[in-house]
């Protein structure tokens, strides 16, 4: 997860300037105003630029595929993994030629089960 600090001299140019420096798109950050910054007197004298704290958002899903592949691919089992995004549950399902070792014999290997985590982006 990346995140910078930009600045312009305006708030909208802040996080143009973020965007370009980390070179993502506005649905892919969550910004901070941390100054809003003055234009000043005729906007020469006292102006105060504006700053802005822009962090990259964190793709849980993307994430949880990337692992799920890595773990099944240290087992010798080459899976191909999707995701149905169900509001406030992700839902992976794992395709693949030897599913079956990764199950194990009655379900030794990977019991299926619905395991509970929380992650906080920040």
């Amino acid at each position: 997860m990346r995140e910078i600090t930009a600045s312009g001299q305006t708030v909208e140019e802040a996080k143009e300037n973020a965007l370009r420096q980390l070179g993502l798109t506005d649905e892919q950050v969550n910004f901070e105003v941390i100054d809003e910054g003055k234009k000043g007197l005729l906007g020469l004298f006292g102006s105060k630029r504006a700053y802005v704290k822009a962090q990259e958002k964190i793709d849980l899903a993307k994430i949880g595929e990337q692992f799920l592949k890595s773990v099944s691919l240290e087992m010798g089992v080459e899976v191909e993994v999707k995701v149905q995004n169900n509001g406030d549950e992700l839902v992976y399902e794992l395709v693949g030629d030897k599913i079956g070792l990764l199950i194990g014999k009655r379900g030794q290997t990977l019991k299926r089960s619905t395991i509970p985590y929380t992650f906080s982006g920040k």
